[in-house]
């Protein structure tokens, strides 16, 4: 039988689900990446030297639409490999949330064609693990190091989607989210498949400051050895968006009353023609 706890949690969630019009899946899924960075949060050792960033971060701090199925994340002024250590043991404890993570393996990102960094890979799910942990669900920490966050790491305070005790964690400032989604348009070109980032900058810009945008993408292209464009708006006005347009609806098809591609598109070439960038 299952536990009526896990049971009632359940039931929350999927009243959750139906209120935000959004699937159950979904809804457990941010779920149990909250109760991940919940352990972050608390491990000594952690609050203070790990950045979060990425989807999960647009989602829950940025009020983006987009959900996610990952956590990512920076060591800041802390070794990585300690880091490491940090994760495992921060997600091997119980917080009497009848949530669970098992550690499967981790893989270096270089190998991957990402910028650097370790993936770490684990099952979880709500109640008791599967017998066969192959039908549990897979879930990715990625942690990379080194990236400059400009002006500075934000501490934000989030109210949790059941109970009481908020979590306190480090994030990436919004401008240097941009940053980093800037910059792989600039260095892949025509070859950038990367729809979800068009879909976080036309969202992102409007919430940014411009001159700490400026300040981002100069310490971001410096930081990975590459020339800032002199004009972004001509720049992309000139890309060709035939591979990012064909990756739109998987990189979207998660949230409501999706927004055409060309229109996002040329919103951030808008954003960037008005404010000289």
């Amino acid at each position: 039988m299952t536990n009526p706890l896990v049971r009632s949690v359940s039931d929350r969630l999927k009243r959750i689900a139906r209120e935000q019009q959004a699937t159950y899946a979904e809804i457990l899924t941010q779920f149990l990446i909250e109760r991940a960075v919940a352990r972050l949060a608390i491990e000594p050792g952690l609050l203070e030297h790990l950045v979060f960033k990425g989807g999960f971060v647009g989602l829950r701090v940025y009020g983006s639409p987009r959900f996610t199925t990952d956590l990512d994340a920076i060591t800041y002024r802390k070794d990585r490999g300690e880091i490491v250590r940090l994760i495992k043991n921060a997600l091997s404890k119980s917080l009497g949330d009848h949530v669970w993570f098992i550690y499967e393996n981790e893989m270096d990102l270089v190998t991957q064609g990402e910028y650097g960094g370790i993936r770490l890979a684990y099952r979880f799910g709500l109640g008791d693990p599967p017998k066969d942990l192959r039908k549990a669900q897979i879930f990715h920490i990625d942690i990379g190091s080194g990236d400059p966050v400009t002006p500075e790491p934000r501490r934000e305070v989030t109210h949790p989607t059941l109970g009481e005790e908020k979590i306190t964690w480090l994030v990436y400032p919004v401008e240097t989210i941009i940053a980093e989604k800037l910059h792989p348009l600039v260095r892949l070109g025509s070859d950038n498949s990367r729809s979800k980032d068009i879909f976080d900058l036309a969202h992102h810009l409007p919430k940014s400051s411009i001159e700490l945008v400026k300040k981002a993408i100069q310490a971001t292209f410096s930081y990975r050895g590459d020339i800032v464009p002199d004009s972004f708006a001509e720049f992309l006005a000139g890309f060709d968006r035939s591979k990012l347009r064909r990756g739109w609806k998987a990189a979207t098809g998660t949230i409501q009353n999706t927004p055409d591609f060309d229109a996002s598109f040329d919103s951030i070439i808008e954003w960037c023609r008005i404010n000289s960038l």
